[in-house]
């Protein structure tokens, strides 16, 4: 009886496993064409390969112009790959590009070119974030100093701190923490980003005040930084100069504006309305940046060269501190003096037909 019961639900189980597997256990069993076939019409063109390189000698040889077929295929599947994530980038959506890129390096064969712009963008990628977490910590800053000098405003009227609206020893143990790292953030960028980090720094937890006091100071050096702070009565002018640039699209000259007012010490309405305008500039300038970046690589891949100086040089003016901007620059400016030095001054503004490196 028992050999009977086993005879009877031993193949209904191996069926049910097959079936819950996808046929795993059956697909040894298949021919190799049909295998292919099968990668192929997934578009699994690294799994086909590899089935035609598993075979012996003679059954590899008799399939040579399947595997043609199958490597011109990949090849097309790879450059729509690498068009389809080029223009997420030039959207801005580099993390869509790089899920594009990364799913077709698990599906076709291995390409240096691919690995090199997944490398690129999850360079440019990490840059984006790091700046937007400090943009982000520095936003976060400015609002808890606010809140920390209203509550020292109302913690000397109120009898008990449990009547203040905020836990105060919490928000300044957290000040505490946001000050040390802007203090790190103040590290690494331009002067008078550092210079504005301290600032704040200090205002979260004045009892490090004379630590900074000695880096502030080169920074205020460095910079030009008045230690004053500008009246309020002069601070309208400046922010309708802000206001005029932007309409003119005139962003360089907005820049320089919104740079002389943010080391100052505004307060009320007038920090609100320069903090609106400058936040205008910075969405205009990075898309303006990100804009001949993209114009810039390529007019690069063309062979126009000298077009592509001019596009990047043009962003450099608004974004000085754009790593992948100055990276492509300092690139082309050395492809230009090799091709200078090999064949003397280029004749025009273009270089068209030159093979250049990738930007």
């Amino acid at each position: 009886m028992t050999r009977y019961w086993l005879r009877c639900t031993l193949p209904g189980i191996l069926l049910v496993l097959a079936t819950l597997h996808g046929c795993a256990l059956l697909e040894p069993l298949q021919d190799p064409d049909t295998r292919i076939d099968r990668a192929v019409a997934a578009g699994e063109y690294r799994q086909a390969l590899e089935i035609i390189e598993g075979m012996d000698d003679d059954e590899r040889t008799g399939r040579e112009a399947r595997r043609g077929e199958i490597e011109v295929r990949a090849a097309d599947a790879a450059d729509r790959a690498l068009r389809e994530a080029e223009a997420k980038t030039a959207e801005g959506n580099v993390g869509r590009a790089l899920d594009i890129l990364e799913e077709a390096d698990a599906r076709l064969p291995a390409s240096a070119v691919r690995e090199q712009r997944i490398e690129e963008l999850e360079h440019h990628r990490r840059i984006g974030l790091d700046a937007l977490e400090r943009r982000h910590r520095m936003m976060e800053a400015g609002a808890l100093a606010e809140r920390l000098r209203l509550l020292d405003i109302m913690q000397p009227l109120t009898r008990d701190d449990d009547a203040l609206p905020d836990d105060i020893e919490e928000l300044r143990e957290r000040g505490t923490r946001l000050a040390a790292e802007l203090e790190r953030d103040a590290r690494d960028g331009d002067p008078e980003a550092a210079l504005e980090r301290l600032r704040l720094a200090e205002k979260l937890d004045p009892e490090r005040r004379e630590e900074r006091e000695q880096r502030i100071a080169e920074l205020k050096t460095k910079t030009g930084a008045s230690p004053d702070p500008i009246e309020p009565e002069d601070t309208p002018p400046l922010l309708d100069a802000i206001e005029r640039a932007l309409e003119a699209d005139d962003l360089v000259r907005a820049g320089e504006h919104c740079r002389d007012l943010s080391e100052q010490a505004l307060s009320g309405s007038i920090a609100e309305r320069h903090r609106s305008l400058c936040e205008r500039w910075e969405e205009r300038r990075d898309a303006r940046t990100a804009e001949l970046l993209e114009q810039g690589n390529a007019d690069y891949a063309a062979g126009h060269i000298h077009r592509a100086l001019e596009a990047w040089e043009h962003a450099l003016e608004l974004d000085p501190e754009h790593s992948g901007l100055r990276s492509a620059h300092e690139r082309g400016q050395r492809v230009l003096e090799r091709l200078e030095s090999l064949r003397g001054p280029v004749e025009g503004p273009d270089t068209p037909g030159e093979t250049l490196p990738a930007p």
